[in-house]
């Protein structure tokens, strides 16, 4: 299987284009949508907000099902792009993205019954579904960081890509890892885990972030 220069150039502009559409996505279904219907530990704030704003659900869902039908897109764009620095290792590192996308989709289950809120009138049951979804996303982001490790090691074994580059590739595997490994593990974890993604959110999204813009600049050419 061989893959042509234009064939690069054209697998590291459907890669960059898809990594900054997801990271958009990401933004409204999580950052927006969830965060404010989620209220950690207040049970009946987000029961509150769950009436109030019963349409935050499909926002959380579709977007993240946009975010998962992405990723199955960059697992394969990105095969591509690398598949002349390790063919192996680049399929790998596609089939970790591709196995976590599946998990996302399961995490996602639980979300379902809440797309209809008049069914919905008891406060725990409603938190019980968002920190399903919750608990069933951060072990499939474990997953997730073994993609980045591989992506990282592959970014820098190849010469045409700036090594710092991959190092915070790396660096954004090794934070998603530790933060969810520990999230799985640790009983108090919810405890340190704000302060901990306060500090370490930025450079984990600068990793990919990064990736994205070099690849739609840079990626492919000469």
């Amino acid at each position: 299987m061989g893959f042509t220069k234009n064939r690069e150039r054209s697998m590291a502009l459907l890669a960059g284009s898809s990594l900054i559409l997801m990271a958009l996505l990401a933004g409204i279904g999580y950052g927006y949508a969830f965060e404010t219907l989620y209220v950690e530990g207040d049970t009946w704030a987000t029961f509150q907000q769950f009436k109030q704003a019963p349409s935050l659900v499909y926002w959380v869902v579709a977007t993240f099902v946009g975010v998962l039908l992405l990723d199955v897109l960059v697992g394969w764009a990105l095969y591509s792009f690398f598949y002349r620095t390790h063919s192996h290792l680049s399929m790998l590192a596609a089939v970790l993205r591709w196995v976590y996308a599946l998990m996302l989709g399961a995490a996602l289950l639980p979300l379902l019954p809440l797309l209809d809120a008049t069914k919905m009138q008891n406060a725990a049951e409603v938190m019980a579904h968002l920190e399903d979804f919750l608990r069933a996303w951060s072990l499939g982001l474990i997953l997730f960081g073994v993609h980045l490790l591989v992506l990282g090691y592959l970014i820098l074994k190849s010469p045409k890509i700036p090594k710092w580059l991959g190092l915070l590739v790396v660096f954004a595997g090794v934070c998603y890892v530790g933060i969810h490994t520990a999230q799985q593990v640790i009983a108090n974890f919810e405890v340190y885990r704000g302060q901990i993604e306060a500090i370490l959110s930025a450079p984990m999204a600068l990793g990919e972030l990064s990736l994205a813009v070099w690849l739609m600049v840079r990626g492919g050419k000469e």
